[in-house]
């Protein structure tokens, strides 16, 4: 099935610009290599439009012609067979005509109304029904019958009514997308002109697929011709539109269509500088017109005044200062101060990457990254950091005596919460200078720090894209590791920070007989072990990862864990 159909009226104009191309033996052996895939219960059918050919030599091949369609606009429409029936059919499901309990599906492995689903062949009907009456012309009935039908699938939202594995909305066998486009074009050549536009906003949020709404577009496209009067519907329509609540999302879209529509990226401009909710969205949407129309310099100018402006949700301020940096192409201080705007409004992952990545353009990004950390630790406006975040800023700014201090506090006594997630492998890989050691050491410490890659990411927002093109967070830490000259004290209390709150995540864990995080623990033992051994040499990782067995002798799954974990680091029973 297509995802993304074409309009018919599209679909007319493509059509008569390629028959317009075509020769009659062209245009034959088209239609018989059609004909040929034609099922052969639909043959008679296809062979009916093709009642009287006429004679027509090449050459002679008319243009294309839309079909003219008769439009009866009456209404309201009172009565109808088809309404009727619907009606009837809405009955039945109302009042669980079609609903015989409600249970446990073995097959879905969840819960599901059983019964009879016969409807679904029923409603289908009634919406292909419904569509036949709109392209033949009749949309005061077309629009009836939608409304009657679209309130029926309202019907599932409680139980007793549908039967199904599936909502109402999935099971039929009708193009609902489609439907919604007829329906939305029926009031708006069924109303009167001074009504279109309020009746139309009222209908177009009482459709039965929230968040997949047509745009004013898909309507202009669901039929041959486009919509009448629309040069005098828009300026209405935005009124219509600016005057209801531009915080809803679907408002929202409508109002940035219509108003590029009617006036262009300008028009937006217009509407950004209101205040009120959904501001920083409508600026987004400006800057990213003015991107589209490749007009650079006037969307860096429409980014610039949206983060001047106040009250622009942080999430639409980062979007905006990410599209400044994108847009600021070869200045690359620029660049930097969008990025730093973007990581300060709403702090992530890739906005940290990008962020360092530009800072390095400049060629000083510990400088760049401890004055993130300075505003982080002074600015209680700024968007709070969180541990994860905090701790790799200690790092990239190079704060390792700090980070190093707050790990070896107890948690309670720590004036800035850290994550041992993130410094751990960190500093055990520092104290254990195994990237001056052999390949077998290098790989453990290459692999070690992709954890912290691994846990970062487990911190995305849904929807927030990954980085791409720049240098990982563990790649980063590896860089800063080998070309760091610590002393061996520093290094020393490095091992014995790490080392502590390895033991004391451990610990937690055992204690609390956290059985499904066993394996997890043994690993983590198994790590700090090996970087003991190669800062301190000889058998003092084993040594240490042995005394972990004889702390629990009571917790034989623990103990087998660390068997697992290192096979004969760990003594048996």
């Amino acid at each position: 099935m297509d995802s993304n159909p074409l309009g018919l009226r599209e679909m007319f104009t493509i059509l008569g610009q390629r028959l317009e191309q075509l020769s009659l033996p062209e245009l034959q052996r088209a239609l018989l290599t059609y004909a040929g895939d034609v099922p052969a219960d639909e043959r008679r059918t296809f062979l009916d439009f093709f009642l009287s050919p006429g004679n027509v030599s090449e050459g002679q091949i008319p243009s294309a012609q839309i079909p003219e369609v008769v439009r009866n606009l009456t209404w309201p429409v009172e009565s109808d067979p088809l309404l009727t029936d619907i009606d009837d059919f809405a009955h039945r499901v109302e009042t669980g005509h079609f609903f015989q309990g409600f249970g446990w599906d073995d097959e879905i492995c969840d819960e599901r109304s059983f019964g009879d689903d016969s409807w679904t062949y029923e409603m289908s009907d009634y919406f292909h029904a419904a569509n036949e009456a709109f392209a033949t012309g009749n949309l005061g009935l077309a629009r009836a019958a939608y409304r009657k039908l679209f309130d029926t699938l309202d019907l599932d939202d409680e139980v007793g009514t549908f039967s199904g594995q599936e909502p109402a909305v999935v099971m039929l066998d009708a193009n609902l997308n489609e439907a919604m486009s007829q329906y939305l074009r029926a009031v708006y050549e069924t109303s009167y002109p001074d009504e279109h536009a309020g009746e139309l906003l009222r209908q177009w949020t009482r459709l039965p697929l929230p968040g997949e709404e047509p745009s004013l577009q898909d309507i202009r496209d669901c039929a041959p011709e486009d919509l009448p009067d629309l040069d005098g519907f828009l300026p209405l329509w935005v009124g219509q539109l600016s005057d209801g609540d531009r915080g809803n999302k679907l408002v929202r879209a409508l109002l940035v269509e219509s108003a590029t529509m009617s006036g262009g990226p300008s028009a937006l401009g217009d509407l950004a500088r209101q205040p009120g909710p959904g501001q920083g969205s409508m600026f987004l949407e400006w800057v990213l017109a003015l991107r589209s129309a490749s007009e650079t310099a006037q969307a860096a100018g429409a980014a610039r005044e949206a983060l001047a402006a106040e009250a622009i949700g942080s999430y639409s301020r980062a979007a905006i200062a990410e599209e400044l940096a994108e847009l600021s192409g070869p200045d690359a201080g620029a660049v930097l101060e969008a990025r730093r705007v973007a990581w300060r409004s709403r702090p992530s992952e890739t906005r940290l990457l990008v962020l360092h990545h530009a800072a390095a353009q400049l060629g000083d990004p510990s400088r760049v990254m401890a004055e993130e950390l300075a505003y982080a630790d002074s600015n209680p406006q700024s968007e709070p950091l969180g541990r994860s975040f905090f701790s790799c800023l200690l790092l990239l700014s190079g704060e390792l005596q700090r980070a190093t201090r707050l790990l070896s506090l107890p948690p309670a006594e720590r004036e800035n919460e850290v994550s041992g997630s993130v410094l751990v492998p960190y500093l055990l890989v520092s104290a254990s200078n195994a990237f001056a050691g052999g390949q077998e050491a290098i790989d453990w410490a290459h692999n070690y720090l992709e954890k912290v890659d691994r846990g970062i990411m487990m911190l995305r927002r849904i929807g927030e894209p990954g980085q791409e093109g720049f240098p990982t967070l563990s790649e980063l830490f590896a860089e800063r590791i080998r070309a760091e000259a610590a002393d061996p004290a520093a290094l020393e209390s490095r091992l014995e920070a790490a080392l502590g709150q390895l033991g004391r995540d451990v610990d937690a864990i055992v204690s609390d007989k956290r059985r499904g995080e066993y394996q997890k623990a043994a690993e983590w033992l198994a790590d700090g072990a090996l970087a003991l051994s190669l800062a301190r040499g000889g058998e003092a990782g084993v040594h240490w990862f042995r005394d972990w067995s004889t702390r629990y002798p009571r917790h034989v799954a623990f103990r087998r864990e660390l068997e697992r974990a290192w096979p004969g680091a760990a003594p048996t029973n």
